[in-house]
């Protein structure tokens, strides 16, 4: 029996190449500027972009990525308790192990084996972006969500496209025509028994959400596919290589290149996120076969599986970096940010300027659920201060069931001159009080929910090997609830997670229990 996950870290010997940028400046991703540290974590990612790289020159122009809307959040993913499908920093890993780490902050030729002529750093640019010290921030989609935690069977069909989630790209200052670099869009899993390969090709998708942007491609591989709205991976037989890579007698692709986003003043872009298979593909490692009766190419391999195999995290780890050219932004008139924070349904949003002359005013606006800014408050500014000086605002939410949060604070000078902060987003949840009794606990658990919604909500135990061990649903109202998961006597003395959650997202709670 052999099991192996592929998403290939390929480093390969390449002939000295040079990149122009046609005399153009061109805002981008270098060493510094980035997050540091491993994930796998889902708290948005910001990046300062520098002058053509050259980290001595900042831009003032930040870019945060920020998911939302997880379809699959944590307590839906076989084998990993604790963390969703969508992540930053997530990554592979072997035999009966959880979820790998990787580096949120990387060169783009971290993975995947690209080339320099499959990307532009502008529309007009040639060439522009070296694989080797540009940098991109890492995306990973573990594929483990769609495998049954009962018997590791496939969940979603082998050609299925399963909507996941959303990304959002936010610019801290209003851009034209973003380019989005894509590193890597594509995996495969694999398993081996009886001399027979069970493979399965996949890959990580994105269609726009709204229509005041539009895409189009400006380089890239040929796998790389692009429509007005949405951005795919065209191979036939899916995989990791962006030039391709020979897997069980088969050429398999990942898609690489690079996108503009076509629109002017654009603060952010969202994209709804897809995990599509190629089928899956059986052979004797030459050519294709049947497969032997009861199996099938699978997601991931959870345990139990029908392969007998140890289990394994698998999924697509890509990269997404971004450029602009110097020309298409228009630089601060003060350097200005902002923060926030909520308690309970109290959010205190934060801003602060540095050097204020000639400002007039601010603008508080605030975003639910990816739609439109909406102006909730206005302030005075400075006019003229030395210095970094402090705003803040409160927020009442307290009737606002979103999701998902955002906000920003838009400062008009006096000679009508627009700025913005970077995007605040805050994830809020629909439990308001959670009570669990007893901990520790024999046969049953009793549970107390305030929730100020009404919705469908899982209760799940897992054991600390990640084994789905108990599981009820029910419907709650809006307000107090009582539940109860009985039957838990064949349990065994020791430590188990209890995860709360529904389909919307809304309501994601994990507590650790004792028998």
């Amino acid at each position: 029996m052999k099991t192996t996950i592929y998403k290939s870290i390929l480093f390969a010997l390449t002939t000295l190449s040079f990149t122009s940028i046609s005399a153009q400046t061109i805002l981008k991703m270098g060493n510094q500027g980035g997050p540091a540290g491993t994930g796998p974590a889902t708290t948005n990612k910001t990046v300062v972009l520098y002058q053509n790289g050259n980290t001595t020159y900042n831009s003032m122009l930040s870019v945060t990525y920020s998911f939302s809307n997880q379809q699959y959040g944590a307590g839906r993913v076989e084998g990993v308790v604790d963390k969703p499908m969508m992540n930053f920093g997530g990554d592979i890993n072997g035999d009966n192990s959880t979820m790998g780490e990787r580096p949120f902050y990387s060169s783009m030729n971290a993975i995947s084996n690209p080339q320099n002529n499959m990307f532009k750093a502008c529309s007009t640019c040639t060439g522009g972006i070296d694989v080797a010290t540009d940098k991109a921030i890492s995306l990973f989609s573990c594929t483990d969500a769609f495998i049954s935690s009962t018997n590791g069977t496939n969940l979603k069909s082998l050609t299925a496209r399963v909507y996941i989630g959303d990304l959002t790209i936010s610019f801290n200052q209003p851009v034209t025509n973003p380019i989005l670099q894509l590193v890597g869009m594509g995996g495969t899993t694999s398993l081996t028994k009886n001399n027979k390969y069970y493979d399965l090709g996949f890959t990580t998708e994105f269609d726009l959400i709204g229509t005041r942007v539009s895409l189009s491609k400006v380089a890239g591989n040929k796998y790389l596919s692009v429509t007005n709205n949405k951005i795919l991976n065209n191979a036939t037989a899916l995989g990791t290589a962006s030039q391709g890579f020979d897997h069980n007698g088969i050429i398999r692709y990942a898609a690489s290149g690079s996108v503009m986003v076509t629109g002017t003043a654009i603060t952010s872009v969202s994209f709804k996120v897809y995990m599509r298979g190629d089928g899956g593909r059986v052979s004797n490692g030459l050519t294709s076969t049947s497969p032997d009766n009861g199996l099938t190419p699978l997601w991931s391999f959870g345990s139990p599986n029908p392969f007998n195999a140890n289990a394994g995290v698998s999924g697509d780890l890509m990269l997404m970096g971004v450029s602009v050219a110097r020309t298409n932004i228009a630089l601060p008139a003060h350097v200005f940010e902002a923060s926030a924070t909520v308690n309970a349904t109290k959010v205190v949003l934060n801003w602060k300027t540095e050097n204020e002359t000639n400002t007039s005013r601010f603008l508080v606006e605030r975003r639910m659920n990816n739609g439109a800014f909406e102006t909730i408050g206005t302030q005075a500014a400075a006019g003229n201060f030395a210095g970094i000086k402090n705003y803040s605002i409160n927020d009442d939410i307290a009737t606002i069931l979103s999701s998902a949060i955002q906000y920003r604070v838009k400062l008009i000078d006096i000679d009508g001159k627009v700025s913005y902060t970077n995007i605040v987003t805050l994830n809020t949840t629909a439990i308001e009080s959670v009570k669990t009794w007893p901990n520790p606990f024999t046969s049953n658990i009793n549970i107390a929910l305030r929730s100020s919604v009404a919705t469908t909500v899982t209760t799940r135990i897992f054991d600390m090997s990640g084994k789905l061990v108990g599981q009820t649903t029910n419907v709650i109202s809006k307000g107090n609830n009582q539940l109860n998961i009985s039957n838990l006597n064949n349990l065994n003395k020791g430590f188990y997670m209890l995860h709360i959650s529904d389909v919307a997202g809304n309501i994601n709670y994990t507590e650790k229990m004792i028998k």
